[in-house]
């Protein structure tokens, strides 16, 4: 899935996208009210790869 606009894209993530869906898939005050989280680095690279 792929969308694009002249100022936004919206794509799937992608490996290279670790560091960035890490950083706040793990903390607690990003995801206190969502069904995951916080992510350990092994469960965000687990999410990645589906």
């Amino acid at each position: 899935m792929h969308f694009e606009t002249e100022r936004l894209i919206l794509r799937e993530f992608s490996p290279d996208d670790f560091e960035a869906v890490h950083e706040y898939s793990s903390d607690y005050d990003n995801v206190k009210h969502m069904m995951f989280g916080p992510n350990t680095p092994k469960q965000t690279r687990e999410y990645l790869e589906v």
